[in-house]
């Protein structure tokens, strides 16, 4: 977790992306840690808007160097210091009801009834992301649906495509995406135009864990006609439908895209306890929602680009996206984890 603040940039992955594919390895026997006999483990108990850990977190080191402080008031988080700023948290009651991160970033969560109904993600007066949460037959998240501004979403596609003019790189995955904490510059001078999105996440549970997120995605798009022009050599439309996309673009000014994105993660877990279970400084994630620790995180799915012509979509691009991540830990007496081994990365926790 290189940053708190996470932008929720879901589209990042839609266009121009691309995963590294790995072997999925067989689990190596007695590689998930098991209690013993006399192993007597407090878990923490579910709550939506509260983090209330059995210990807490004093500082975070990535690689060797620390990245986070954490200060606390009480039982209460109040903030978190990084070398980017600091992150704070603003309560009502025992919840929690904003995160801000300098002078306009900032984090919003609504509630009902002691439950989460959205999270809004701001900057300035202007809201990015606005995610409206739904529930399972358990009470838990089961998804939401994202309503993300169009200015916003336009900077992130620019940003992935090469349409626009921002240098900003592609997460090469989703998990990398949720923890990013990476913003899309505002009016980058991209070539092309945002007509209509729908973006959705789903969960499914495993008990206390999430066994799977799904996040399904459709934009649609409006090429400039400058920008056809200029790459339309470079553009696999079938020699039947050049003509006609030609025309099309001449009479109504550009080239109509559709964006499409389905990705499915599916998780593992040790059985010890996750030191950011409920950990309500993000968006939502399996990383937050999950008491226990993430073993392996399996990703497949795909991502598409299609021109739209006479009511056809013809395929421009269409790649998988497999990922495979497996994790490591160390733990203390009271079964948090002091190390965590993901590949190269390893994070160390200290607690108070």
């Amino acid at each position: 977790m290189k940053k708190i603040f996470v932008t929720f940039c879901v589209l990042a992955l839609i266009a121009g992306a691309t995963s590294c594919k790995k072997e999925t390895p067989d689990p190596e026997p007695g590689s998930t840690p098991t209690p013993g006999p006399s192993e007597n483990i407090v878990y923490p108990v579910y709550h939506e808007g509260q983090y209330i850990p059995i210990m807490k977190v004093s500082t975070v080191t990535e690689n060797g160097a620390q990245s986070e402080e954490w200060t606390w008031d009480g039982d209460r988080l109040d903030y978190i210091t990084q070398q980017e700023g600091v992150t704070r948290f603003n309560y009502t009651g025992d919840y929690i009801t904003s995160v801000t991160n300098g002078d306009s970033q900032e984090m919003v969560y609504s509630y009902a009834d002691g439950k989460l109904t959205t999270l809004e993600m701001r900057d300035g007066a202007t809201t990015l992301i606005e995610a409206t949460l739904a529930r399972g037959n358990n009470g838990k998240i089961s998804g939401a649906d994202l309503d993300v501004d169009s200015d916003y979403l336009q900077s992130i596609i620019g940003a992935m495509t090469g349409f626009g003019k921002s240098p900003k790189p592609a997460p090469a995955s989703l998990k990398a995406l949720l923890q990013s904490a990476r913003t899309a510059p505002k009016g980058d001078g991209s070539k092309f135009s945002i007509t209509g999105n729908t973006i959705t996440l789903g969960y499914t549970w495993n008990g206390e864990n999430v066994a799977t997120q799904v996040l399904n995605a459709s934009v649609d798009a409006k090429l400039s006609q400058e920008e056809y022009e200029s790459m339309s050599e470079y553009l696999p439309i079938p020699d039947q439908y050049r003509t006609i996309a030609d025309m099309l673009v001449a009479a109504q000014g550009g080239l109509p895209l559709r964006i499409t994105m389905h990705d499915t993660v599916t998780y593992t877990y040790d059985n010890r306890i996750n030191p950011m279970f409920c950990f309500w400084g993000t968006m939502i994630s399996a990383d937050i929602l999950s008491l226990n620790n993430i073993l392996t995180a399996t990703t497949t799915g795909s991502y598409s680009v299609a021109a739209v012509i006479m009511g056809q979509e013809i395929n421009l691009l269409n790649n998988p996206m497999d990922d495979y991540e497996e994790f490591s830990y160390e733990y203390n007496s009271n079964y948090y984890p002091t190390k965590k081994t993901g590949g190269e990365d390893v994070t160390d926790y200290s607690y108070r």
